[in-house]
């Protein structure tokens, strides 16, 4: 009979999350079993998703994001409720 439990490899752990700032916004790196995982937030807005296979490219992409956000005005709180409003 064949044992089905599945054994963890500690060096592999995926729950590390690792926190930069960059322009007042927040980026949360995690790693999970084949790529990397960021969140981008802000007190009062949604946080984008943004996946990357390797961490410089990730936070990379997550420091483009935020330089094109902050060229963007900032929106009316009537149209986009978690956008700008404190």
């Amino acid at each position: 009979m064949t044992n089905n439990r599945i054994e963890r490899d500690p060096e592999q752990e995926t729950s590390t999350v690792t926190m930069l700032e960059h322009h007042g916004y927040q980026i949360r790196l995690r790693r999970t079993q084949v790529d990397w995982i960021g969140f981008i937030t802000r007190r009062g807005q949604r946080p984008p998703v943004i996946l990357a296979s390797v961490q410089k490219a990730l936070i990379a992409k997550a420091q483009a994001w935020i330089e094109e956000r902050s060229r963007l005005p900032a929106l009316p709180c009537r149209q986009f409720p978690l956008e700008g409003c404190a």
